[in-house]
């Protein structure tokens, strides 16, 4: 399996482009408020639809990335487990380790992510919809 390093590159600005058009959107349609309970400003859409579009937007943005790096992480888990027979040379034993080493990171980032991933699909199903 190759990956395009042209459509890769190219895919990074026009992502960052398309999350600052989200918050600059968002930012001049909301307005700040404050709660003497809170000790933070909020920025509160003044338009519904917006308001439901961008939520659906963020939730996107925190949803996505954890099922992409699952289903990769389960891939790697199921490769790593079926391809351990033939580790006679040191290069392929060192590539099986660093893989390991990899998928042991990418575990506790899951770990770590359920939470907010959670969090945002009980926030949004609860709370916009």
């Amino acid at each position: 399996f190759r990956i395009n390093k042209r459509a890769v590159i190219l895919s990074i600005p026009v992502y960052a482009a398309y999350l600052i058009l989200w918050f600059t959107v968002n930012y001049y349609n909301a307005k700040s408020v404050f709660t003497k309970n809170d000790p933070f400003c909020y920025l509160v859409s003044q338009n519904h639809l917006l308001d439901i579009a961008y939520s659906i937007h963020y939730n996107i943005c925190i949803g996505i990335p954890p099922i992409i790096i699952t289903v990769a992480f389960t891939v790697t888990i199921t490769k790593l487990t079926t391809g351990q027979k033939d580790l006679q040379s040191l290069s392929r034993k060192n590539n099986f380790q660093a893989s390991v080493t990899i998928s042991y990171f990418t575990a506790v980032f899951l770990a770590c992510n359920l939470a907010a991933f959670t969090n945002g699909v009980l926030y949004f199903v609860t709370a916009r919809i």
